[in-house]
Protein backbone atom coordinates (compact mmCIF):
# COMPACT_ATOMS: atom_id res chain seq x y z
CA UNK A 1 0.00 0.00 0.00
CA UNK A 2 2.93 2.82 0.41
CA UNK A 3 5.88 1.31 -0.89
CA UNK A 4 8.61 3.74 -1.75
CA UNK A 5 8.49 2.57 -5.85
CA UNK A 6 5.19 1.60 -6.02
CA UNK A 7 2.60 2.38 -3.32
CA UNK A 8 -0.64 4.13 -3.21
CA UNK A 9 0.59 7.18 -1.92
CA UNK A 10 3.54 7.03 -4.66
CA UNK A 11 0.83 7.26 -7.15
CA UNK A 12 -1.54 9.99 -5.47
CA UNK A 13 1.76 12.52 -5.30
CA UNK A 14 1.95 12.23 -9.27
CA UNK A 15 -1.45 13.71 -9.04
CA UNK A 16 -1.05 15.76 -5.50
CA UNK A 17 2.75 16.50 -5.20
CA UNK A 18 2.66 18.37 -1.81
CA UNK A 19 0.37 15.30 -0.16
CA UNK A 20 1.92 13.70 3.07
CA UNK A 21 1.12 10.19 3.61
CA UNK A 22 1.74 8.57 6.54
CA UNK A 23 1.72 4.54 7.04
CA UNK A 24 -0.27 3.88 9.93
CA UNK A 25 1.88 4.38 12.18
CA UNK A 26 1.16 0.97 14.64
CA UNK A 27 2.45 -0.92 11.78
CA UNK A 28 5.71 0.99 10.71
CA UNK A 29 6.63 0.33 14.02
CA UNK A 30 5.56 -3.39 13.74
CA UNK A 31 7.84 -3.59 10.18
CA UNK A 32 11.17 -1.41 11.52
CA UNK A 33 11.10 -4.25 14.08
CA UNK A 34 10.73 -6.98 11.00
CA UNK A 35 12.98 -5.28 8.93
CA UNK A 36 15.71 -5.80 11.84
CA UNK A 37 14.95 -9.21 12.32
CA UNK A 38 15.22 -9.96 8.73
CA UNK A 39 18.91 -8.71 8.30
CA UNK A 40 19.99 -11.01 11.15
CA UNK A 41 19.69 -14.83 11.02
CA UNK A 42 20.06 -15.47 14.73
CA UNK A 43 17.18 -13.64 15.49
CA UNK A 44 15.38 -15.01 12.73
CA UNK A 45 16.36 -18.41 14.30
CA UNK A 46 15.67 -17.66 17.45
CA UNK A 47 12.11 -17.02 16.23
CA UNK A 48 11.83 -20.50 14.41
CA UNK A 49 12.52 -22.19 17.92
CA UNK A 50 10.17 -19.88 19.86
CA UNK A 51 7.36 -21.35 16.46
CA UNK A 52 8.81 -24.70 17.24
CA UNK A 53 8.64 -24.75 21.15
CA UNK A 54 5.02 -23.45 20.81
CA UNK A 55 4.06 -26.61 18.10
CA UNK A 56 5.50 -28.97 20.19
CA UNK A 57 3.64 -28.45 23.40
CA UNK A 58 0.19 -26.99 21.79
CA UNK A 59 -0.34 -30.51 20.19
CA UNK A 60 0.20 -32.01 22.48
CA UNK A 61 -1.86 -31.98 25.45
CA UNK A 62 0.12 -34.80 27.45
CA UNK A 63 3.32 -32.56 27.22
CA UNK A 64 1.50 -29.52 27.74
CA UNK A 65 0.70 -30.69 31.46
CA UNK A 66 4.21 -32.45 32.00
CA UNK A 67 6.27 -29.29 31.30
CA UNK A 68 3.06 -27.16 33.28
CA UNK A 69 4.28 -29.19 36.17
CA UNK A 70 7.64 -29.06 36.30
CA UNK A 71 7.39 -25.34 35.70
CA UNK A 72 5.31 -25.25 39.33
CA UNK A 73 7.97 -27.78 41.02
CA UNK A 74 11.01 -25.67 39.88
CA UNK A 75 9.55 -21.90 40.34
CA UNK A 76 7.77 -19.73 42.87
CA UNK A 77 6.19 -18.04 40.06
CA UNK A 78 2.94 -19.06 38.50
CA UNK A 79 3.22 -21.05 35.14
CA UNK A 80 3.43 -19.10 32.02
CA UNK A 81 1.23 -20.45 29.45
CA UNK A 82 3.15 -20.70 26.10
CA UNK A 83 3.14 -18.34 23.37
CA UNK A 84 3.18 -18.64 19.44
CA UNK A 85 5.75 -15.35 17.83
CA UNK A 86 3.41 -14.68 14.72
CA UNK A 87 5.07 -13.91 11.82
CA UNK A 88 2.15 -11.38 10.66
CA UNK A 89 2.49 -9.34 14.02
CA UNK A 90 6.29 -9.63 14.67
CA UNK A 91 5.65 -8.31 18.13
CA UNK A 92 3.97 -11.08 19.50
CA UNK A 93 7.25 -12.15 19.82
CA UNK A 94 7.43 -10.60 23.33
CA UNK A 95 4.84 -12.19 24.79
CA UNK A 96 6.96 -15.73 23.70
CA UNK A 97 9.81 -14.21 25.01
CA UNK A 98 8.44 -13.39 28.10
CA UNK A 99 6.56 -16.85 28.45
CA UNK A 100 10.47 -18.46 27.46
CA UNK A 101 12.33 -16.47 29.81
CA UNK A 102 10.09 -17.34 32.86
CA UNK A 103 9.78 -21.00 32.04
CA UNK A 104 12.85 -21.60 30.55
CA UNK A 105 14.31 -24.47 32.99
CA UNK A 106 11.46 -26.52 33.30
CA UNK A 107 11.40 -25.76 29.18
CA UNK A 108 15.17 -27.24 29.16
CA UNK A 109 14.33 -30.66 31.38
CA UNK A 110 11.02 -31.13 29.59
CA UNK A 111 12.70 -31.61 26.15
CA UNK A 112 15.38 -33.48 27.55
CA UNK A 113 13.28 -36.42 29.19
CA UNK A 114 11.29 -36.34 25.96
CA UNK A 115 14.29 -36.92 24.19
CA UNK A 116 15.98 -39.84 26.35
CA UNK A 117 13.28 -41.00 27.31
CA UNK A 118 10.81 -41.10 24.38
CA UNK A 119 13.52 -40.85 22.02
CA UNK A 120 11.88 -38.05 19.93
CA UNK A 121 13.89 -36.50 17.39
CA UNK A 122 12.25 -33.00 17.55
CA UNK A 123 12.93 -32.91 21.70
CA UNK A 124 16.19 -34.09 21.13
CA UNK A 125 16.85 -30.99 18.03
CA UNK A 126 14.99 -28.49 20.92
CA UNK A 127 17.07 -29.69 23.73
CA UNK A 128 20.38 -28.66 21.36
CA UNK A 129 18.94 -25.24 20.89
CA UNK A 130 17.51 -24.36 24.12
CA UNK A 131 20.82 -25.20 26.14
CA UNK A 132 23.04 -22.97 24.28
CA UNK A 133 24.71 -19.93 25.33
CA UNK A 134 23.19 -17.69 22.50
CA UNK A 135 20.18 -18.58 22.87
CA UNK A 136 19.04 -17.75 26.57
CA UNK A 137 21.39 -14.57 26.56
CA UNK A 138 19.07 -13.93 23.27
CA UNK A 139 15.92 -14.33 25.52
CA UNK A 140 17.29 -12.11 28.40
CA UNK A 141 18.46 -9.33 25.88
CA UNK A 142 14.77 -9.35 24.00
CA UNK A 143 13.42 -9.29 27.06
CA UNK A 144 14.48 -5.35 27.24
CA UNK A 145 14.63 -4.32 24.00
CA UNK A 146 10.62 -5.14 22.73
CA UNK A 147 9.20 -3.37 25.58
CA UNK A 148 10.53 -0.45 24.29
CA UNK A 149 9.06 -1.35 21.03
CA UNK A 150 5.42 -2.61 22.38
CA UNK A 151 5.25 0.86 24.07
CA UNK A 152 5.97 2.45 20.70
CA UNK A 153 2.91 0.85 19.37
CA UNK A 154 0.87 0.67 22.06
CA UNK A 155 0.99 4.50 22.21
CA UNK A 156 0.13 4.56 18.58
CA UNK A 157 -2.79 2.33 18.36
CA UNK A 158 -4.94 4.91 20.64
CA UNK A 159 -8.25 5.80 19.04
CA UNK A 160 -7.32 9.44 18.71
CA UNK A 161 -3.66 9.94 18.69
CA UNK A 162 -2.11 13.48 18.83
CA UNK A 163 0.16 14.31 16.01
CA UNK A 164 2.83 15.93 18.40
CA UNK A 165 3.28 13.11 20.25
CA UNK A 166 4.80 10.88 17.28
CA UNK A 167 8.18 12.49 17.17
CA UNK A 168 9.04 12.29 20.74
CA UNK A 169 7.83 8.93 21.28
CA UNK A 170 9.81 7.56 17.98
CA UNK A 171 12.80 9.37 18.93
CA UNK A 172 13.03 8.52 22.49
CA UNK A 173 12.55 4.78 21.88
CA UNK A 174 15.65 5.28 19.04
CA UNK A 175 17.41 6.94 22.48
CA UNK A 176 16.47 3.93 24.83
CA UNK A 177 17.78 1.55 22.10
CA UNK A 178 21.08 3.34 21.56
CA UNK A 179 21.93 4.04 25.26
CA UNK A 180 21.30 -0.37 25.34
CA UNK A 181 24.52 -0.10 22.84
CA UNK A 182 26.62 1.35 25.72
CA UNK A 183 25.18 -0.26 28.79
CA UNK A 184 23.19 -3.30 29.00
CA UNK A 185 19.30 -3.35 30.08
CA UNK A 186 17.60 -4.46 33.23
CA UNK A 187 17.24 -8.11 31.93
CA UNK A 188 20.35 -8.48 30.50
CA UNK A 189 22.71 -7.27 33.51
CA UNK A 190 20.37 -9.77 35.46
CA UNK A 191 21.31 -12.64 33.12
CA UNK A 192 25.36 -11.39 33.03
CA UNK A 193 24.90 -11.58 36.97
CA UNK A 194 23.59 -14.70 37.32
CA UNK A 195 25.80 -16.27 34.53
CA UNK A 196 29.14 -14.80 35.99
CA UNK A 197 28.26 -16.48 39.62
CA UNK A 198 27.63 -19.43 38.28
CA UNK A 199 30.58 -20.05 36.45
CA UNK A 200 32.07 -19.65 39.78
CA UNK A 201 30.12 -22.06 41.50
CA UNK A 202 29.76 -24.40 38.40
CA UNK A 203 25.96 -24.43 39.78
CA UNK A 204 24.52 -24.04 35.97
CA UNK A 205 22.33 -20.82 34.98
CA UNK A 206 19.12 -21.31 36.58
CA UNK A 207 20.32 -24.94 37.24
CA UNK A 208 20.91 -25.56 33.70
CA UNK A 209 24.71 -26.43 32.51
CA UNK A 210 25.04 -23.99 29.14
CA UNK A 211 26.22 -25.10 26.51
CA UNK A 212 28.65 -23.20 23.44
CA UNK A 213 29.37 -20.62 26.53
CA UNK A 214 33.14 -20.12 26.23
CA UNK A 215 34.96 -16.82 25.20
CA UNK A 216 34.39 -16.89 21.72
CA UNK A 217 30.58 -17.92 21.25
CA UNK A 218 30.27 -14.61 23.89
CA UNK A 219 32.07 -12.34 22.08
CA UNK A 220 29.71 -13.89 18.66
CA UNK A 221 26.36 -13.40 20.37
CA UNK A 222 27.72 -9.53 21.36
CA UNK A 223 28.34 -8.91 17.82
CA UNK A 224 24.62 -10.05 16.77
CA UNK A 225 23.35 -8.79 19.92
CA UNK A 226 24.55 -5.31 18.71
CA UNK A 227 23.94 -5.47 14.76
CA UNK A 228 20.79 -5.99 15.84
CA UNK A 229 19.60 -3.46 18.22
CA UNK A 230 21.54 -1.08 15.34
CA UNK A 231 19.90 -2.43 12.37
CA UNK A 232 16.35 -1.67 14.65
CA UNK A 233 17.66 1.72 14.86
CA UNK A 234 18.32 2.41 11.43
CA UNK A 235 14.91 0.80 10.48
CA UNK A 236 13.09 3.11 12.67
CA UNK A 237 15.16 5.74 11.48
CA UNK A 238 14.29 5.07 7.94
CA UNK A 239 10.44 4.56 8.52
CA UNK A 240 10.10 7.70 10.40
CA UNK A 241 12.48 9.85 8.57
CA UNK A 242 12.59 13.28 10.51
CA UNK A 243 11.78 15.91 7.47
CA UNK A 244 8.39 14.08 7.73
CA UNK A 245 8.20 14.07 11.36
CA UNK A 246 9.04 17.70 11.83
CA UNK A 247 6.39 18.55 8.91
CA UNK A 248 3.81 16.37 10.95
CA UNK A 249 4.28 18.04 14.35
CA UNK A 250 4.25 21.60 12.60
CA UNK A 251 0.85 20.91 11.54
CA UNK A 252 -0.34 20.32 15.07
CA UNK A 253 1.36 22.92 16.18
CA UNK A 254 -0.07 25.36 13.92
CA UNK A 255 -3.53 23.84 13.50
CA UNK A 256 -4.16 22.42 17.00
CA UNK A 257 -5.32 25.13 19.68
CA UNK A 258 -4.96 22.34 22.27
CA UNK A 259 -0.73 23.43 21.75
CA UNK A 260 -1.80 27.04 21.82
CA UNK A 261 -0.10 29.38 24.69
CA UNK A 262 -2.59 29.86 27.61
CA UNK A 263 -2.74 33.63 27.63
CA UNK A 264 -3.54 35.92 24.40
CA UNK A 265 -0.74 37.83 24.71
CA UNK A 266 1.77 35.05 24.11
CA UNK A 267 0.15 34.51 20.63
CA UNK A 268 2.54 37.02 18.81
CA UNK A 269 5.70 35.01 19.32
CA UNK A 270 4.04 31.54 19.08
CA UNK A 271 4.20 29.17 16.05
CA UNK A 272 6.44 31.07 13.59
CA UNK A 273 8.76 28.57 13.81
CA UNK A 274 6.13 25.89 12.61
CA UNK A 275 4.83 27.92 9.99
CA UNK A 276 8.25 28.40 8.31
CA UNK A 277 8.90 24.62 8.06
CA UNK A 278 5.29 24.29 6.13
CA UNK A 279 5.86 27.24 4.16
CA UNK A 280 9.04 25.38 3.48
CA UNK A 281 7.48 22.05 2.43
CA UNK A 282 4.03 23.52 0.94
CA UNK A 283 5.67 26.25 -0.79
CA UNK A 284 8.64 24.46 -2.57
CA UNK A 285 8.31 24.80 -6.53
CA UNK A 286 7.94 21.75 -8.26
CA UNK A 287 7.57 20.93 -11.92
CA UNK A 288 3.81 21.28 -13.45
CA UNK A 289 2.48 21.60 -9.95
CA UNK A 290 0.72 24.97 -8.16
CA UNK A 291 2.27 26.67 -4.94
CA UNK A 292 -0.67 25.10 -2.53
CA UNK A 293 0.76 28.09 -0.24
CA UNK A 294 0.62 31.50 -0.54
CA UNK A 295 3.50 32.19 1.39
CA UNK A 296 3.31 36.07 1.64
CA UNK A 297 -0.73 35.69 2.59
CA UNK A 298 0.25 32.84 4.50
CA UNK A 299 2.81 35.29 7.09
CA UNK A 300 0.07 38.07 7.00
CA UNK A 301 -3.12 36.17 8.28
CA UNK A 302 -1.21 34.03 10.69
CA UNK A 303 -1.58 37.01 13.42
CA UNK A 304 -5.58 36.89 12.49
CA UNK A 305 -5.37 33.43 12.16
CA UNK A 306 -3.67 32.22 15.76
CA UNK A 307 -6.07 34.26 17.31
CA UNK A 308 -9.29 32.26 15.64
CA UNK A 309 -8.11 29.51 16.64
CA UNK A 310 -7.53 31.02 20.25
CA UNK A 311 -10.80 31.59 20.76
CA UNK A 312 -11.96 28.06 19.94
CA UNK A 313 -10.81 26.74 22.94
CA UNK A 314 -10.04 22.63 23.30
CA UNK A 315 -11.36 21.56 20.38
CA UNK A 316 -9.90 18.87 18.88
CA UNK A 317 -7.58 19.19 15.63
CA UNK A 318 -10.56 17.66 13.13
CA UNK A 319 -13.21 19.54 14.76
CA UNK A 320 -10.90 22.77 14.81
CA UNK A 321 -9.95 22.06 10.89
CA UNK A 322 -13.62 21.78 9.97
CA UNK A 323 -14.54 24.66 11.93
CA UNK A 324 -11.49 26.54 9.83
CA UNK A 325 -12.83 25.33 6.25
CA UNK A 326 -16.39 25.56 6.78
CA UNK A 327 -16.38 29.05 8.98
CA UNK A 328 -13.50 31.20 9.05
CA UNK A 329 -11.68 30.64 6.05
CA UNK A 330 -13.47 29.09 3.34
CA UNK A 331 -10.63 29.47 0.77
CA UNK A 332 -8.09 27.88 3.47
Amino acid sequence: MTGIRNGVGVKLLTDSPFLIHVHCIAHRVALASQDAANLSKKIADYRKTLNEVYKFYEYSATRYNRLCNLSKELSDTEFSTVKQPSTVRWLSLGRAVKSTKLNWPALVMEVEEEAADRKNAVAAGLQKILKTYSFIATTYMLSDVLPCMEKLITVFQRETLNLSMIRPMVNSTIETLEALLTAKGENESEFNRIFDETAVNTEGFRGVTLTYADERSRTSFETVRNNFILDLVTSLKTRFPEDSLNVLNSLDIVLNPARYPNARNELDVFGGDSLNILMDFFCKDIQDSDVIIDGARATRDFSHFKRVLFGLGTKSLEDTCQTIISDFFPDF
